[in-house]
């Protein structure tokens, strides 16, 4: 008896580390609107901005979407990936989710005013 409740004890301090060592503290350079990178994509006969959230193209931001490269002519407003996802709720009902981060039309904290996109 005495044996089991070491045993016990052992693996409920084994499970309470674990549980400890796998919180995680997020990166504070992560979701910083502050952060957020331009760079020019030059390649074919395309030149476009894009952004490492994921947006392409910026208008009236040049080069946006030019083609052929180096005309002048811009074809694109803006761009930015969606991402669509469907996951269970904890009574097993379907939730619909999808996230984008473009510069229009995007949820903001309430308070903080910093954008809930990636």
């Amino acid at each position: 008896m005495k044996r089991t409740t070491i045993i016990l004890a052992g693996c409920l301090i084994f499970m309470i580390s674990q549980e400890a060592r796998a919180q995680r503290v997020p990166d504070p350079k992560k979701g910083d609107p502050n952060l957020t990178q331009w760079g020019v994509m030059n390649g074919n006969r395309v030149r476009s901005l894009y952004a490492n959230h994921g947006e392409i193209a910026r208008w009236p931001d040049q080069p946006s979407g030019e083609w052929p490269k180096g005309s002048g002519r811009s074809y694109v407003d803006g761009v930015a990936f969606i991402v669509a996802a469907i996951a269970p709720d904890i009574n097993g009902n379907p939730i619909k989710v999808l996230s984008t981060n473009y510069r229009e039309f995007i949820d903001r904290d309430p308070v903080t005013k910093i954008p809930w996109g990636w």
